[in-house]
C-alpha cells in the first residue's frame, strides 16, 4: 500500500514534529483540523506556529 508522508512545523521552536503515514493528502487536513478544534494537539492552542506539510509516500510493500 502506498502511503502519503506528512508533518507538522512548529515555526516557534524551529522544528517539525515526528512524520504520520496517512492514506490521503484530505486524511491529513481532515485530521489536523479536527485535532486543532479538540483543544488537545498542541496546535490548538497557536494555530498560527504550525503548518501542515506533504512530505512524500512511502510503499510499504517495496520500502520505497
Amino acid at each position: 500500500m502506498i502511503l502519503k508522508i506528512f508533518t507538522v512545523y512548529d515555526s516557534k521552536i524551529g522544528a517539525y514534529m515526528q512524520p504520520s503515514f496517512l492514506h490521503s493528502r484530505g486524511q491529513a487536513i481532515r485530521d489536523f483540523s479536527d485535532s486543532a478544534s479538540d483543544g488537545k494537539a498542541p496546535w490548538s492552542k497557536h494555530p498560527e506556529d504550525y503548518t501542515l506539510f506533504e512530505l512524500g509516500e512511502y510503499n510499504d510493500q517495496t520500502a520505497c
